[in-house]
């Protein structure tokens, strides 16, 4: 699962590592139908995880696949260098109340690109 795939090109590397089987979602339906038009074999999807559907909508998209959030092994959120840190933390929660609908279940891992958890990685005592 990628999570604001933007035009596909780290779909397109994710599904060759994956024998095809990704999902990319991203909120913008532009940046979907440019990365529809560049890599058609990736099934790719218009979704906003800031939406009060999105889990559904996420559902939905993953049962299509024949597949379910159980499914997902490994999930990468790259909300844009120019997300606010509180839209990128919003996010994860989000997926943290994914992970815990399906109790007993193998947790995804998680991988996250945001220049907001950088600069904040990089101005806290951990990183700096």
């Amino acid at each position: 699962l990628e999570i604001g795939c933007h035009e596909g090109i780290t779909s397109s590397l994710l599904a060759r590592r994956n024998q095809g089987r990704v999902l990319a979602v991203d909120r913008s339906a532009q940046a979907v139908e440019k990365a529809k038009r560049r890599f058609p074999s990736l099934h790719l999807a218009v979704l906003d995880v800031a939406s009060p559907r999105w889990k559904e909508d996420l559902g939905s998209e993953l049962d299509a696949l024949g597949s379910s959030w159980r499914h997902v092994a490994c999930c990468f959120v790259d909300l844009g260098g120019d997300a606010r840190l509180s839209d990128v933390l919003r996010a994860l929660g989000s997926l943290g109340a994914v992970e815990a609908a399906e109790e007993g279940q193998p947790t995804p891992d998680l991988v996250v690109k945001s220049e907001a958890l950088l600069r904040l990685y990089r101005n806290s005592q951990i990183g700096g």
